[in-house]
């Protein structure tokens, strides 16, 4: 990770932005840990990630490393309440990983996928596919939708979800 990518995410830890999903509504501790996979690297994330109302630093960068473009071995930081969203999923299916589809694509990945949108929020470092094994995607979806003002995509042919931290919208793919 560069220095730039390091200021980008001491910024966004510091920020004051509202936090996307309500906390309090969503029963969020107030001690957080975060447990995530991502088979892509087969590497795996367990992390007490916000304590005493703060985000940990450390674990922020932990995950924007597991959640890093894969195919080029690139990383930007990832926002730290994408965890909040995944904390809520934890909570909501009482599952104990949540497996990382994709989370940060460089500009030359997304460009490859098919179907990728033209401005993914995957390159912005705000937005996370993901999968709970076991748990209906339907229901995941269904969950966000009604959890988070950010965009959710439902994918019924797929093994994921995904979510992001855009503006309110929902769709089928």
């Amino acid at each position: 990770m560069n220095r730039r990518t390091f200021l980008t995410g001491a910024a966004v830890l510091a920020a004051g932005a509202a936090l996307p999903v309500d906390a309090e509504a969503a029963h969020l501790p107030s001690r957080r840990m975060i447990n995530i996979y991502n088979p892509h690297t087969e590497e795996r994330m367990k992390a007490l990630y916000y304590a005493d109302g703060v985000y940990s630093r450390n674990a922020a960068l932990e995950f924007s490393h597991l959640l890093r473009d894969w195919r080029m071995n690139q990383t930007r930081m990832m926002h730290p309440y994408l965890m909040d969203i995944i904390t809520v999923l934890h909570l909501t299916f009482r599952v104990p990983e949540v497996v990382i589809y994709s989370g940060y694509r460089t500009p030359w990945t997304n460009s490859h996928l098919e179907g990728a949108a033209k401005n993914s929020l995957h390159m912005k470092g705000l937005a996370v596919d993901v999968h709970l094994p076991g748990v209906d995607t339907l229901a995941v979806a269904r969950a966000l939708r009604s959890a988070i003002p950010g965009g959710v995509g439902y994918y019924p042919h797929s093994k994921f979800v995904h979510f992001d931290l855009g503006g309110h919208r929902s769709w089928v793919g």
